[in-house]
């Protein structure tokens, strides 16, 4: 009795480096785990090449917000805890100088996750959670100016919008991990504040 084998679809037929440029190209993670999950071909796929895909998405979905979360999940991964004064500044300096080597948001890469596949997981936590942060804004302020200006129609954000809400989100868990309010520590904040450009900084603020 002949084993019956599974057709092959027109989309597993195309060459890998085409179906890596697709899965690149997700929205979401929710549409990226639907057609990983729909063919072992282009399951395997993405094994190979999860770090840029998982990175791709992330990017697509932050723009220039990218560099903020590379920053976050890094860089500066949790709240820095030193005892001394000296510590803390010497912990500073060096993740303050990690950020300015950073490129700019247009040339950043997976490299910049070091090749590890946690940094790439933990960056598309991030970004999940941000993207909870900013529905959660968007429904409360929206909300508020529907309720306050009843004969103005008022949108959904915008993706630029999103993004740069997203932004504001990073930047504060940024100087709240690097930045120690503390009479015994030095105020670094504007040495913190140097990392971005003027109109960058009212972002933060």
């Amino acid at each position: 009795m002949r084993q019956m084998t599974r057709p092959t679809s027109a989309l597993e037929s195309l060459p890998p480096e085409m179906l890596l440029g697709i899965l690149s190209a997700m929205d979401s993670t929710e549409d990226l785990h639907a057609l990983i999950r729909s063919s072992p071909t282009i399951y395997s796929v993405f094994v190979g090449a999860k770090l840029h895909v998982l990175f791709e998405l992330v990017a697509r979905q932050l723009g220039p917000g990218i560099r903020d979360a590379v920053i976050e999940t890094v860089i500066i991964p949790t709240k820095l805890k030193v005892a001394t004064t000296d510590e803390y500044i010497a912990e500073f300096n060096s993740a303050f100088q990690r950020c300015n080597e950073l490129p700019s948001w247009q040339k950043l890469s997976v490299k910049n996750l070091d090749g590890q596949l946690d940094a790439a997981i933990a960056l598309v936590q991030a970004n999940r959670t941000i993207q909870f942060f900013v529905d959660n804004f968007a429904k409360l302020k929206l909300g508020y100016l529907r309720d306050t200006y009843r004969d103005v129609i008022i949108d959904p954000l915008t993706n630029n919008e999103r993004r740069r809400v997203g932004q504001t989100f990073f930047r504060h868990e940024i100087l709240s991990r690097l930045v120690r309010y503390d009479d015994e520590k030095p105020d670094l904040a504007p040495r913190f504040f140097n990392i971005y450009t003027t109109w960058e900084k009212a972002y933060v603020s």
